[in-house]
């Protein structure tokens, strides 16, 4: 199981995640952009990817300064939560054109 697993696994089942997140990061250095690659890879549901962005943003509350990629990417997920306009798929037309963006994908 990755790291980004048991964050959704621990998110999932109701438990604490800063463990995890504290684990992820001091793997990866960018535990919310894991999160955008493991949805964008279609390992992680929408759902699952921005509950636990929404739990990393918590954590990162607390930092000194919040890097850009990871409000881009909290953006993203946060765009998707509710309809624009009528008929719209929010996460087709705005959260996976930002996710790309702030991840640097062509497509």
């Amino acid at each position: 199981m990755t790291s980004v697993d048991a964050i959704v696994t621990d998110l999932v089942n109701g438990e604490p995640v800063a463990d995890s997140i504290r684990q992820h990061a001091e793997e990866t250095k960018s535990p919310i952009a894991d999160v955008a690659h493991a949805f964008l890879d279609e390992r992680l549901t929408y759902s699952e990817a921005d509950a636990a962005a929404n739990q990393l943003w918590m954590f990162m509350q607390s930092a000194d300064a919040i890097p850009d990629l990871a409000y881009a990417v909290f953006d993203a997920f946060d765009q998707g939560e509710y309809h624009h306009a009528p008929g719209d798929d929010p996460i087709v037309v705005y959260t996976l054109p930002k996710l790309r963006a702030a991840l640097g994908h062509d497509t």
